[in-house]
């Protein structure tokens, strides 16, 4: 694939779903950061002993501070997906602490952005899709989710068959179906059924309502 060079743009982050259906669309903010991303749709593991897993290391580290720590989960490409997580505030009743995800080049000075982010997400889906198959379904669908909304929350075909994400590509665009499970406060979590719907220019829609059922 060609070399692209895009700007990378601060999306805002999709929270959690109410007891409405929501909708998300795409919304972009120029930054001055930039990034070149070769491969595509290249999947590989990145591990801390390796020289791209250690140079993506040392750059994200010199961002956080002492009590955060950071995952390599893997990479497409040059671009490597990093989980960093954020221990619980001890003077809030927060328990579980938080978590985000960055896309760092593996090229120096390895330039990264926090996901979500729209101009990546277009550039993953305008790759993956004209040969869809090609790729493990929770894989591309794990990817689209992470560069859309900043999380992979979705339910797995491993997890639950009956609950497993559907791919579906017509005219019309690309149909993504998935569940998820979403909490808000104490409240026990919640089964939702969501659609994200991709048109020709790679725009997406987010939309979520609770599931009645399992088997819906």
């Amino acid at each position: 694939m060609n070399l692209k060079k895009i700007v990378i743009g601060l999306a805002s982050l999709v929270g959690a779903c109410s007891s409405q259906p929501t909708a998300s669309p795409v919304q972009a903010q120029e930054t001055q950061s930039q990034v070149v991303w070769q491969n595509v749709t290249a999947h590989e593991f990145i591990f801390d002993d390796k020289p791209d897993g250690k140079k993506v290391l040392n750059a994200v580290k010199k961002t956080l501070t002492p009590a955060q720590k950071v995952y390599l989960r893997f990479k497409f490409g040059n671009l490597a997906f990093v989980q960093i997580e954020t221990p619980p505030d001890a003077q809030t009743l927060d328990a579980n602490g938080s978590s985000y995800w960055l896309a760092v080049s593996v090229d120096e000075p390895n330039p990264m952005v926090k996901l979500p982010n729209a101009e990546l997400f277009k550039q993953f889906s305008a790759a993956v899709r004209p040969n869809a198959d090609a790729m493990k379904l929770d894989r591309r669908v794990n990817t689209m989710l992470l560069l859309a909304l900043g999380n992979n929350h979705y339910i797995t075909k491993a997890e639950d068959k009956k609950l497993a994400p559907l791919w579906t590509e017509s005219t019309a665009g690309l149909s993504l179906e998935f569940y998820r499970r979403v909490s808000s406060g104490t409240m026990a979590p919640v089964l939702e059924k969501c659609t994200m719907t991709v048109d020709d220019k790679q725009n997406f829609q987010l939309q979520c309502t609770p599931a009645t059922s399992q088997a819906e």
